[in-house]
């Protein structure tokens, strides 16, 4: 009997989650010990949204593309400027962050 691609995939991801599972939630969790604040703006954002408190736009607010999905970049994480965010497609996140790091 042959396995289809999608099952050995399965198969190996899953293999893979077991292998590493412990080495992976060590680092999850000291990750959200050390960027409490990055993510409770996030998901203070993301409630705003769904609220409709923060509009998203149809386009991208830098280059204009309209068939992107839109990703929310934050310029600060200071609970002062949570709501500064620039919704951008996802090249134009890519940029924002290779900018940011250089």
């Amino acid at each position: 009997m042959t396995c289809s691609r999608r099952e050995k995939d399965r198969v190996r991801v899953k293999t893979y989650y077991w292998a590493h599972r412990e080495a992976r939630l060590a680092y999850t969790s000291e990750y959200n010990k050390t960027h409490q604040q990055e993510r409770a703006i996030r998901a203070k954002t993301g409630r705003h949204i769904r609220l409709g408190n923060i509009k998203v736009p149809d386009r991208c607010e830098l280059c204009g593309a309209n068939n992107e999905k839109l990703y929310a970049h934050h310029h600060s994480y200071k609970p002062a400027d949570w709501k500064r965010v620039c919704f951008c497609c996802q090249p134009c996140h890519i940029s924002l962050h290779k900018r940011i790091l250089k």
